[in-house]
């Protein structure tokens, strides 16, 4: 969500524009994601669902102030038809909020 702040306001100042969409990936992505080593050895991260809701609701500001749609792609960790339907059900949850 901080992150996702900052994008939008960096783009916002330097750009007088928004992303035009943002990419969530969790820990399971690969390569360096900025979660801090002590986090992923105790299995202490955000999870790829928490990320999401987090980022989401940062957008949903921006959307709201700016008369603009920022679509959230999830990606990273989603390995099996079970792991899609878990996302496709957290990302519709917090689309009907």
């Amino acid at each position: 969500g901080k992150s996702a702040r900052v994008i939008c306001q960096s783009w916002k100042k330097k750009h007088d524009r928004l992303p035009d969409f943002i990419v969530v990936e969790g820990s399971q992505a690969g390569g360096h994601l900025g979660f801090p080593m002590e986090e992923l050895s105790e299995n202490r991260e955000q999870t790829l669902e928490e990320i999401f809701q987090d980022v989401q609701t940062v957008v949903k500001t921006f959307e709201e102030k700016y008369n603009v749609k920022i679509p959230v792609f999830v990606a990273g960790g989603i390995y099996t038809k079970e792991d899609m339907d878990r996302i496709i059900g957290i990302i519709r949850s917090v689309l009907d909020r």
